[in-house]
């Protein structure tokens, strides 16, 4: 997958011109990147706020779910905004070892994330048809042992080849010109390891995320049909038995919502597993395409497309969250965390302009004897009386002469 980072490089990024953004196409995305880039941040670090503040998200699939978060935020943070510096600048600028490791970290997460991706499926594939013994064949334990071996295996596709130059392609005229310029960060690979990373980190992941998630729908298929039987059974065997018109049911208990509610879950589960193999799909097989027949045939031209595909390809990192956090348990901890933070964010806001005059009045001694006084009662009355004791006094006074009058 080393091709991954190589393609998009090779692509869109090779420095070219050192004035600004490229063309026109390239100044015009600068603001939808920039989206997809805030996006992608905001919300893979909510996922991960809310596994890690929710007790109920300690579960197998909390794991996978935090890996796959911590993955895609890490291409939001560190690989797309170096992609998108590198787009505005039209050249590297940080030198080449800087340029290796930024393709290795991009290699490492979006393998990482695929990857993750697959291990989510195979959880999903042993709740559905082991649902019994899932806590003993795939347990947090094991969860944390196969978040750690697809992190490993990640790094040894991209790190090791990449930083040891192992995947530069010799005899190229293209390859040594760029490694002779400090600006150039395109990334030349040879073909047998364009297929070989493309294999490993895409072809193999998808193959397997389709072969699962088909053995699910088919399973959830034909649970659905036996619930709706049950269902059917029951309501023949309760009317045999009044031996007369069976009363209006209660809302709870209806023919017609039982008779509906698998019907209704089976199209959310042919909608969730056609989101997750759509979106991933579209998303990624594009570049990866690309990516082959750019390594196979390199005079294949079309720099911006290969550009727009690498792209395309990071916007799944800013999907997932939207893809696998859809359940009602992680909607509530999306809702108390951003809750959390805006009830902080209003308390603040409301407590500026006191901060502000009160430093203003009475500097920082007034200050603190302010919010102490607030801290205690509660009431705008007990600042004044703590901080101006001579209008307190003639506060009293005139109390008291309107009580005597």
């Amino acid at each position: 997958m080393s091709v991954l980072q190589s393609m998009s490089s090779n692509s869109s990024y090779q420095a070219s011109n050192h004035s600004g953004p490229s063309s026109s196409l390239e100044s015009l995305l600068i603001l939808p990147l920039a989206l997809i880039i805030f996006l992608t941040v905001s919300g893979n670090l909510l996922v991960i706020l809310s596994v890690s503040l929710t007790p109920q998200l300690h579960t197998t699939t909390g794991v996978f779910i935090t890996s796959l978060a911590c993955a895609d935020l890490i291409v939001g943070c560190v690989v797309q905004p170096l992609a998108l510096l590198l787009l505005l600048q039209s050249e590297w600028t940080l030198g080449r070892t800087a340029c290796d490791l930024w393709m290795s970290v991009d290699v490492l997460c979006v393998t990482a994330s695929i990857h993750t991706m697959c291990a989510i499926a195979v959880d999903r594939y042993v709740a559905i048809t082991r649902p019994l013994r899932r806590r003993a064949l795939l347990g947090k334990q094991r969860a944390r042992l196969v978040v750690g071996a697809v992190w490993v295996c990640s790094a040894l596709v991209s790190f090791v080849p990449i930083m040891g130059q192992y995947t530069v392609r010799t005899g190229s005229k293209e390859a040594e010109e760029c490694s002779g310029n400090s600006t150039c960060c395109d990334f030349i690979i040879t073909p047998s390891y364009a297929i070989f990373s493309s294999v490993v980190s895409f072809y193999m992941p998808l193959l397997l995320m389709l072969l699962l998630y088909s053995r699910v729908f088919v399973i959830a298929r034909r649970q659905v049909r036996l619930i709706n039987k049950d269902n059917l059974r029951f309501l023949r065997d309760q009317t045999q038995q009044r031996h007369a018109p069976p009363a209006p049911p209660e809302p709870c208990q209806s023919p017609g919502r039982g008779h509906t509610w698998p019907v209704v879950q089976q199209h959310t589960a042919l909608k969730t597993l056609g989101l997750i193999i759509g979106i991933f799909t579209a998303c990624w097989l594009p570049f990866f395409v690309a990516n082959v027949v750019r390594a196979m045939v390199p005079s294949v031209p079309g720099k911006n497309v290969f550009m727009l595909l690498n792209w395309l390809g990071y916007i799944n990192s800013g999907l997932n969250p939207v893809i696998y956090c859809h359940s009602s348990d992680y909607r509530t901890a999306f809702r108390n965390i951003l809750r959390r933070v805006r009830h902080k964010g209003l308390a603040v806001w409301k407590q500026a302009p006191l901060w502000c005059v009160c430093w203003r009045r009475t500097g920082p001694l007034g200050l603190t004897i302010t919010f102490q006084a607030q801290k205690n009662t509660g009431s705008p009355h007990t600042e004044q009386s703590e901080v101006n004791p001579a209008t307190q006094a003639k506060l009293q006074q005139t109390r008291r002469k309107t009580h005597t009058r």
